[in-house]
């Protein structure tokens, strides 16, 4: 697999050519999708907002737009997207907007399925950890509290800080 500039700016990025078929999947996109070599876009992907987006002329009508984007097959994971002309074809560069943290989660993606630039997945991500964190202590505070109960009900609390 051949690295672009893409890959490296955008890793969530796809390619295409005027015949509408996926020529390269960035390393961020493709942790989410492997679509086959040469697949059609439009049966990847469906265009939801704007309306009306079926085919590369109504898309490249719509240059540099934000899009709304759907995966074929993850019907629960709306994307944002926007596309620019490339060559004999185009760039779709996407990004999973307020479904971060559940992409993040159910793909199992790192730092490095995203651009380096961003800082959302940087976040998120140590959002995860603190909140991971803060599950540990819970469950550290809980089992103290239950052993102190247990400990009050048979009387050792009582021993043991030297109340008697």
């Amino acid at each position: 697999m051949t690295t672009t500039p893409f890959d490296i700016l955008c890793p969530q990025h796809l390619c295409f050519d005027n015949d509408g078929l996926i020529t390269h999947v960035g390393p961020g996109l493709r942790s989410v999708i492997s679509p086959d070599a040469d697949q059609p876009l439009f049966g990847l992907l469906t265009i939801l907002r704007p309306l009306g987006i079926s085919d590369l002329p109504s898309l490249f009508a719509h240059l540099g737009r934000a899009l709304s984007v759907e995966i074929q097959g993850h019907d629960d994971l709306r994307l944002r997207g926007v596309d620019a002309r490339h060559g004999d074809g185009g760039v779709l560069s996407l990004s999973f907007g307020v479904a971060l943290q559940s992409a993040i989660k159910r793909y199992r993606l790192t730092l490095k399925d995203f651009a380096p630039t961003d800082l959302a997945p940087r976040n998120a991500l140590s959002d995860r950890g603190q909140s991971g964190s803060d599950e540990c202590l819970t469950f550290s505070n809980r089992t103290f509290a239950g052993g102190k109960n247990v400990g009050r009900r048979t009387g050792a609390f009582r021993h043991i800080n030297g109340f008697a």
